[in-house]
């Protein structure tokens, strides 16, 4: 994987918990921002 997917994963995963955190859904944001902290 290059870095630059490496970003792209990253940013999909920190869109996911912006999304999760608009519907509520806390514990969906706090994993995905954590995957995304992983990835950055």
């Amino acid at each position: 994987m290059s870095s630059g997917d490496w970003l792209r994963r990253a940013q999909e995963f920190l869109e996911e918990a912006e999304n999760a955190f608009q519907r509520g859904r806390y514990w969906f944001a706090c994993f995905n921002a954590h995957q995304a902290a992983e990835f950055f």
